[in-house]
C-alpha cells in the first residue's frame, strides 16, 4: 500500500491537520504523521466494515434489502477516521 498517490494522500492529509507532530510528540508516538495518518486510515476501515456487517446482520432480519447498510461505509468510515484522529 506504498505506492506513490497513496504516500502523497497521507502526507496531504498529515499536512492538513494543524499540530498533529506536536500532538505525537506530547503522546510519545514514535511514528511520523504520515504513518500515524496511514494506521488510522487504515483502523477505520476496519472500524467502518465491521460495523457494516453488524448493521447487516441486524437489518437482514427486517423486511428491507439489508444491501443498504453497506451505503453507510462512508459514513462509518469519516466518522472512525476523524475519531481516531482526534483521540486515539
Amino acid at each position: 500500500m506504498n505506492t506513490p498517490m497513496n504516500v502523497f494522500l497521507f502526507k496531504r492529509i498529515a499536512r492538513s491537520i494543524p499540530g498533529l507532530s506536536i500532538k505525537l510528540q506530547q503522546a510519545k508516538i514514535e511514528d511520523t504523521p504520515e504513518e500515524y495518518v496511514k494506521k488510522t486510515f487504515m483502523t477505520a476501515v476496519f472500524l467502518a466494515l465491521a460495523l457494516c456487517f453488524i448493521a447487516f446482520g441486524l437489518v437482514s432480519q427486517a423486511a428491507t434489502n439489508p444491501f443498504v447498510v453497506f451505503l453507510f461505509f462512508p459514513i462509518f468510515f469519516l466518522m472512525g477516521f476523524f475519531y481516531f484522529i482526534k483521540y486515539a
